[in-house]
């Protein structure tokens, strides 16, 4: 019996080292895969030593070169990168296929990207011709066919054909997501990134089903949209009662929530409010069913504390990774990238 107990371990071990890819470069910087690729940078953008960013892909080889001065994750095959002030755009080969003119863009979103040229905002396909003018002082990403624009200090929404359908008379407004946007008539407040004012919904066809009486709000995730990081709302306007100081937005069916504003640890929340404990000074967000989660395991006699390792727990807030890494990304299309000292790896544990 011990030795059959000897022999799984020892096959457990296998498989994880299976599924683990050693980086060949020491990258300051790396985020989650988007579309097969992650974006990876270095430099640490301190005086002489510029960030320079590219892309690598899931057996960890850097298929784009760090030559840009900023990079968006790919999204619809293609990423917009940043050059000398100058943006455009690459497939997953690194071959720009839409040139580097514009000074601004956004991913593309339904087939479209916002670009800004001469100080206005269009919108290019894929093959960067321009399908909507340049006529606007923003705009932003389709989403539920439809997207944010301003002109003349007002915010509504136009369709994939550039036909306003919701009139351009808000003093700002948020994208769709889950059909529903956040619009505003009040002046808003930039208070350490968040959007203060008086603010509530509206619905694709512009019927505004949420009146605005709420200070902050983010969009609505998961069926909820978080209000001032206090509560939560349904569609209907219902608060969803909760017996905590602090909350976030629902991500992939999670909240992240303590107790008492600005002490206690995190847990979790489900949409029906069940409680995920999870034992950690820190975390981060559920992502395919496994949230980071760091404890503070090692003692730093320079700087006189523990420094945080980082491992991932499941759904029922059981550790399915001990804390063991001192950087990790969510895990994204079956893969996280992590760090142990110097050495950054890719690992998958499904």
């Amino acid at each position: 019996m011990k030795t059959k107990f000897i022999l799984l371990i020892a096959v457990l071990f296998i498989l994880n080292e299976c599924f683990s890819q050693q980086l060949k470069r020491n990258y300051n910087g790396v985020f989650s895969f988007c579309e097969g690729m992650a974006v990876v940078y270095s430099g640490t953008g301190n005086f002489d030593d510029v960030k320079k960013y590219g892309f690598i892909n899931k057996t960890g080889k850097e298929t784009v070169a760090l030559e840009y001065d900023f990079v968006l994750p790919f999204s619809e095959g293609l990423a917009a990168v940043n050059q000398k002030g100058k943006c455009g755009f690459i497939n997953k080969s690194g071959n720009i296929v839409i040139p580097i003119i514009y000074s601004e863009a956004f991913n593309f979103s339904e087939g479209l990207s916002a670009v800004k040229k001469q100080d206005k905002y269009g919108f290019i396909d894929k093959n960067g011709n321009e399908v909507i003018p340049f006529i606007y002082d923003f705009a932003g990403s389709f989403k539920d066919g439809l997207a944010p624009v301003s002109a003349n200090g007002k915010f509504g929404f136009i369709d994939k054909n550039g036909k306003i359908k919701i009139p351009l008379k808000y003093s700002y407004v948020q994208g769709f997501s889950e059909g529903l946007a956040a619009f505003t008539y009040k002046e808003v407040d930039n208070v350490w990134g968040q959007l203060l004012s008086n603010w509530g919904f509206l619905d694709v066809a512009g019927n505004e089903v949420i009146a605005p009486a709420y200070r902050y709000v983010e969009p609505f995730s998961n069926g909820f949209a978080m209000i001032s990081n206090s509560y939560f709302i349904n569609r209907m306007n219902e608060k969803l009662t909760t017996e905590y100081e602090y909350v976030e937005s629902f991500h992939n069916g999670f909240a992240k929530v303590r107790y008492k504003l600005n002490s206690g640890n995190y847990l979790f929340i489900d949409t029906s409010g069940k409680r995920i404990n999870v034992s950690g000074e820190d975390v981060q967000y559920f992502s395919e069913g496994y949230c980071a989660v760091a404890q503070k395991k090692n003692w730093n006699e320079e700087r006189r504390q523990y420094e945080p390792k980082w491992g991932f727990v499941d759904t029922s807030g059981k550790f399915v990774i001990e804390c063991q890494y001192d950087e990790v990304t969510p895990f994204s299309e079956g893969a996280s990238i992590v760090k142990k000292g110097k050495i950054w790896e890719i690992i998958n544990i499904q």
